[in-house]
């Protein structure tokens, strides 16, 4: 993946390295780059950079205008993960609703990463604004099962998981557990009578029972991908004046995070946490054919329906987990309630919503 040199500042950028990069991945087919400016941009997780290229007179090729780089160097984050979202997991699948990745890199050692990303700055936008629609879901759903298609596991074949089972093993179910569970005493402290006392009762059970069917879950394989895990408005990029090509972008799990898991889970926190109740409740099912349509249209055949289903609603618990998980730093409680204190009300409605206590 390192196929260039490692970049940790802008200032290591040269008209030399650009050429180089531009030439290997094919946009660049004669002359080279003649200067660059780079532009700083907003990220709350990285450090990201637009760079504005001219070109000598003779340049021929795509010759991209801009070009994005993003710099992240969290201990946070598992830091190979994105530039391989990038640059190895999909790069056999036509068509993938990601942006183009020029170069990438990561050092291990050193827990930071670089990407060189196509720009689409003056094409689309997040989609914080796009109200949840069928238009909309049935592209997000479409984006996803194409990504969840390509990584699919079945009871015979797994996922490209390198010297490990094809869906998680109990070890890293419990390391992704430990994460959450220190929030859920201060999480039920922090709401005191702000929530119903159903909730109150219902979520140490929750916390108990859960656990024990995500691991039965596991015996078959059947529904497991590679998935991107934090599908927020942020994470989706829509056309300025529409909603297709859709792209899927920041990949940056946590470094106890399950990055193999029910491909579901990636469209029940995308409606769960960020639609509201009553959209989420007239288009969730819509939503969900969708995505097992095209999951078959990509050659997933023995995925049923109601196996779907089933794998949802267990999911839900899992945006749930997500509010607890907040919790889990004392310093961030009272400052990040604005966010935690409605996903944890989106997620337990919806578990009352879709009966997942019979599931546990």
């Amino acid at each position: 993946m390192n196929r260039s040199k490692m970049i940790r500042h802008p200032y290591e950028l040269s008209r030399a390295w650009l050429t180089e990069i531009l030439r290997r991945t094919g946009a660049l087919t004669a002359g080279e780059v003649a200067g660059l400016e780079v532009f700083p941009a907003r990220s709350d997780n990285s450090r990201v950079y637009r760079i504005r290229i001219s070109y000598s007179e003779e340049a021929e090729g795509v010759l991209p205008q801009s070009l994005f780089l993003k710099l992240c160097d969290s201990a946070q984050f598992a830091a190979a993960s994105e530039p391989a979202y990038y640059s190895r997991d999909y790069i056999t699948l036509q068509n993938a609703p990601l942006l183009r990745c020029f170069d990438a890199g990561h050092d291990t050692a050193k827990k930071s990463y670089h990407l060189l990303l196509e720009d689409v700055t003056d094409t689309h936008k997040p989609s914080w604004e796009a109200p949840p629609t069928p238009q909309y879901g049935r592209a997000l759903a479409e984006a996803v099962a194409k990504l969840h298609a390509h990584h699919w596991v079945t009871n015979e074949q797994g996922a490209e998981r390198p010297g490990r089972r094809p869906v998680p093993e109990m070890e890293e179910i419990e390391r992704y557990l430990s994460a959450i569970r220190p929030g859920l005493a201060p999480l039920l402290k922090a709401c005191g009578q702000d929530i119903p006392d159903l909730w109150t009762e219902a979520l140490p059970l929750i916390m108990e029972k859960h656990p024990e069917r995500m691991i039965e879950r596991t015996r078959s394989h059947e529904g497991f991908t590679l998935i991107h895990g934090d599908l927020n408005p942020g994470n989706i990029l829509i056309c300025q004046n529409g909603l297709v090509p859709m792209f899927l972008i920041d990949r940056q799990p946590f470094v106890w995070s399950l990055t193999c898991w029910l491909g579901v889970s990636d469209l029940a926190y995308a409606m769960i946490h960020w639609w509201d109740t009553e959209s989420r409740r007239a288009l969730e099912f819509q939503i969900l054919q969708q995505y097992l349509d095209v999951l078959r249209s990509n050659g997933v055949n023995n995925y049923s329906w109601e196996q779907l289903c089933l794998d949802y609603r267990l999911c839900v618990v899992q945006s749930l987990y997500v509010a607890v998980e907040w919790c889990a730093d004392p310093l961030q409680i009272e400052p990040m309630r604005w966010v935690w204190y409605p996903q944890l009300q989106k997620a337990m409605t919806a578990f009352f919503d879709l009966k997942v206590s019979e599931l546990l």
